[in-house]
Parts: structure tokens; C-alpha cells; sequence
């Protein structure tokens, strides 16, 4: 059905995998289809949670640079319109009613960072690299990145991040808050499943996220 995601139904929970491997890159293409994907998911009245990840080694690279910027330079409406339904896209998936579970590996950046902080949790391996390197390309945060990333960290860290495109690995975004666990990464899809089923059998409340990851998850931070 779609050219750059996979997705399936399996128990109640629907599996959303980004599907353009090695780097899952986020063309045009997938920003119309993932907007498809969320009207017919968080629709779907059967589905009781969402568990995102990439396809392969990464989660992804983040939007494709060269194709967002090849709208028609004597059309800027419609780049407005195209980047304001993006951004409603992810908060559809950070406003849902239901629980949204990233499920993350590799390298997760820019866009792909924003739709990560729109989800409810954040589940990652040893080696993520995490960031927005948007200020690098003179551009800022399109998807509404800045908004979730100010609920978790102050100001003087989220504009740190944002300004200066600092890359994070497993073990600052834990501290931080960014993550929500860091699991081996063999294990990532097993704790993501077992985590969302957890939390099923709780009566999802969004209100008791911090009940959620200290009763299910390894949530162990540096001082």
C-alpha cells in the first residue's frame, strides 16, 4: 500500500516501520504517507497502541534536505501548507489517546528525531545518535521538535540542542530524559512489545508516564 513504510496489526497493537533502508530517509513520499498512515490507524477503534521503529540499522536519517527544498521557489504556499500538515501529522501522534511507543536504533536525527519526541515513550539501544542538526543547513525545527523537546529539559538545554545541532548518544539522551531506556539492541522490539502490552494492562492513562517507566523500565540515570 505504501512505497517508504511497512505497517501491521498484531494483538491490538499497530507496527509502524519506516522503510527505506539504510537510512530510512524522509522524503516528500513519506511525509504524504505517513500522513496517510496516522488518518487510518488512530482511526482504527481495534488498535489499543502504536510501536514505531526503521527498518534496518537505523531508525532514520532524518528528512531529505534536497527534496524539501525543490518546491517551486514562485509557490511558497505550498511549501507552507506541506510543512504545517507535517507537523500536524506528529502532534496527531503525540496528542493520541493511545500509547505511542519509538522504538529506536541507530541514528535518529531532524525530522526523524521530531516524530520520536511526538511519541508518548522512548525506547533506544547502546548505539543511537540523536540530534538536530537543522541549525547546520540554516533551518529550524519544521515538526513541532521544539515544543516536545521544552517539555523535558529547560531552556537553556533545548535551545543548546537546537542551536548548536549537538549530537547525543544513548547515554545523554538517558540522562536527559530524551529516552526513556536503553536496552541491548537484540532486545529493542521484545522490550518495546512487552512494555506497550505492560502498560495495556494498566488502563492506559498518558497522566502516569513516570508510573509506567519506573515500573517497567531500567529508567537508571547519572546524578
Amino acid at each position: 500500500m505504501f512505497e517508504t513504510i511497512d505497517w501491521h496489526i498484531e494483538d491490538g497493537i499497530g507496527f509502524i516501520q519506516l522503510n527505506q533502508p539504510p537510512a530510512n530517509i524522509m522524503s516528500k513520499l513519506f511525509f504524504y504517507e505517513i500522513h496517510e498512515l496516522a488518518d487510518t490507524l488512530l482511526s482504527n477503534i481495534s488498535i489499543q497502541a502504536l510501536i514505531i521503529s526503521g527498518k534496518g540499522r537505523h531508525f532514520s536519517s532524518g528528512a531529505d534536505i534536497n527534496d524539501l527544498l525543490s518546491f517551486d521557489k514562485d509557490k511558497p504556499q505550498q511549501a507552507s501548507d506541506f510543512y504545517l500538515a507535517n507537523s500536524q501529522t506528529f502532534s496527531r501522534f503525540y496528542l493520541a489517546n493511545i500509547p505511542v511507543i519509538a522504538a529506536i536504533k541507530g541514528v535518529c536525527i531532524g525530522s526523524a528525531m521530531e516524530l520520536a519526541m511526538a511519541c508518548h515513550f522512548r525506547i533506544a539501544t547502546e548505539n543511537i545518535i540523536m540530534g538536530f542538526p537543522e541549525s547546520g543547513f540554516n533551518l529550524m525545527t519544521g515538526c513541532g521538535g521544539s515544543v516536545y523537546l521544552s517539555e523535558l529539559m529547560n531552556k537553556k538545554d533545548t535551545m543548546e540542542l537546537l542551536l548548536t545541532g549537538k549530537n547525543l548518544d544513548a547515554r545523554e539522551a538517558l540522562n536527559m530524559g530524551i529516552v526513556d531506556d536503553v536496552v541491548p539492541k537484540s532486545e529493542l522490539m521484545e522490550k518495546a512489545v512487552s512494555f506497550t502490552k505492560n502498560i495495556l494492562l494498566h488502563n492506559y492513562n498518558r497522566s502516569l508516564k513516570d508510573f509506567y517507566c519506573k515500573k517497567f523500565l531500567r529508567t537508571h540515570r547519572d546524578d
